[in-house]
């Protein structure tokens, strides 16, 4: 990762007290300004700050003399390299006790010299769509920074912290984790004004254990909210209940539920949209449009429709950006590639966003006039721990054969629940097709081309990890043979 800091006119010294670390010069190295902080050896380039990190695989420290021979001015270390002796270049080290704390530090106090109006965004499903959507709302009336890529981590959300400048009126941050206790550090150094919790889901089981922790996980995004913020959370999620008892100012987005601050009545779905009532503080706001289905996305733009009225957006402004809404690359993309509509949506995924995502299909699906079957090709979902997969797996197989499909190809190891769940469902059990290696995404495609024909409606579903798009490239670049003249059902 390599950002550029907002504010250019940061120096050197200035970094080191923010980073509550001691500073060591070397050459005539003096005070400069740092404008790039870059934590990949790989992307450093003359002037940047390298921030040696512990990841998975390699340990920054051991890159230092690379990135020095390169040209950083800066290096933020724990320890000095015993083969560094560079005393002709003029650089500075920095070192501190640990450095991904370090970049928490660097980054809090960064933005305690900032006034922007700050919004946070957590959530099992749906956070990316709802940080887009609310960003795409703001984006007229403010000038709006938000998380770029999978910038949603203890490593990510600081550096896009230090993106920031004095000319964003707005931030909105998607914050992710793994483990308990990550979200409050990134909670405090946001600083929201308004937090969000989207969906609670399955997702981090692996490490977290139960649904009770995963909540207890995404809660910490209230600790630090400032003392008049807002927070907007799930009403018809139980486990967030505990949030309403905290003395903070809860709002809550719900469907059908008349208590809720943000209530979502009279759903309806076309081809190319679907449309919402969203009713608050005694107003109707009716025919809300989205320009796709499912449960998800309405729920994100209910989302982005309260934070524009939060923050005095115009009502007709609100309405126009979630009209004219884009979503992010494999997040429900829908287009028609040589008679077959593809529905991509392979960016991530856990059970319940899986479920989402077939409940989504059968409702585009209904809206179709034409002849035409429904197909979807599964991958598996990740971080569900080995006590849970198989059951959230087989699920999942019969949530497809609930909605209808005609053909289900799975793609990895634990997806082969998922087919077995079909086939209980009640999917014929020679319209199931299983493959498990993950090394080999054209032995799916072909069982995909195999079967195409014109007027299918296909969906593409798995966890990053698995790149299912691989599957999709294999579709596409097979295109020009694989369809019939007639169709079976």
């Amino acid at each position: 990762m390599r950002i550029r800091i907002g504010n250019e006119h940061v120096k050197l010294k200035d970094m080191a007290r923010m980073c509550g670390g001691k500073l060591s010069l070397w050459g005539k190295c003096g005070n400069p300004e740092i404008r790039y902080i870059c934590t990949d050896s790989h992307e450093v380039e003359s002037g940047d700050m390298f921030v040696a990190l512990h990841g998975e695989n390699a340990d920054g420290h051991q890159f230092i003399p690379e990135v020095i021979q390169k040209g950083a001015t800066c290096v933020l270390c724990e320890k000095e390299p015993k083969e560094l002796n560079f005393t002709c270049q003029n650089f500075a080290l920095i070192r501190v006790k640990d450095t991904l704390k370090a970049l928490a530090s660097m980054a809090n106090e960064y933005k305690k010299g900032l006034p922007t109006k700050t919004i946070a965004i957590t959530g099992s499903v749906g956070k990316t769509t709802t940080k887009e959507m609310v960003s795409a709302v703001l984006s007229q009336n403010f000038e709006v920074n938000k998380t770029i890529r999978n910038f949603n981590s203890l490593v990510g959300m600081p550096l896009s912290v230090m993106e920031l400048s004095d000319k964003n009126d707005c931030a909105v941050f998607e914050m992710g984790m793994s483990e308990l206790g990550e979200i409050s550090i990134m909670s405090q150094i946001a600083k929201p004004d308004i937090a969000i919790i989207t969906v609670l889901g399955s997702s981090h089981l692996d490490t977290l254990g139960t649904m009770e922790n995963v909540a207890k996980a995404k809660m910490e995004i209230a600790d630090g909210l400032k003392k008049d913020g807002i927070l907007l959370i799930n009403g018809e999620e139980p486990l967030l209940e505990p949030l309403k008892q905290s003395g903070r100012d809860v709002r809550t987005v719900a469907f059908d539920h008349p208590e809720a601050t943000f209530n979502i009545i009279s759903v309806e779905h076309q081809l190319d949209k679907s449309t919402f009532t969203l009713v608050t503080g005694g107003k109707n706001y009716e025919n809300i449009e989205i320009p796709f289905q499912g449960k998800p996305g309405i729920l994100a733009a209910a989302y982005a429709f309260a934070v524009g009225l939060l923050l005095k957006v115009p009502e007709e402004t609100i309405r126009e950006q979630l009209r004219q809404f884009k979503n992010v690359t494999m997040r429900q993309s829908i287009y028609e590639y040589r008679g077959v509509t593809i529905i991509e949506d392979c960016y991530n995924a856990s059970p319940e966003s899986v479920k989402a995502s077939l409940e989504a299909l059968q409702i585009y699906a209904s809206n179709v006039q034409t002849p035409h079957r429904l197909l979807a090709v599964l991958g598996d979902v990740r971080g569900l721990g080995e006590e849970n997969a198989a059951q959230l797996h087989h699920q999942m197989g019969l949530n497809a054969a609930s909605a209808g499909l005609d053909y289900l190809f799975t793609f990895g190891p634990r997806s082969e629940q998922t087919a077995i769940g079909a086939i209980e469902g009640g999917i014929r059990i020679s319209h199931v097709s299983a493959y498990s290696d993950l090394e080999h995404p054209e032995a799916v495609g072909e069982m995909v081309v195999e079967t195409l024909q014109p007027g299918d409606i296909i969906l593409f579903k798995a966890s990053r990890k698995v790149a299912l798009e691989r599957v999709i490239e294999y579709v596409k670049n097979h295109a020009t043979s694989f369809f019939k003249s007639d169709l079976s059902f």
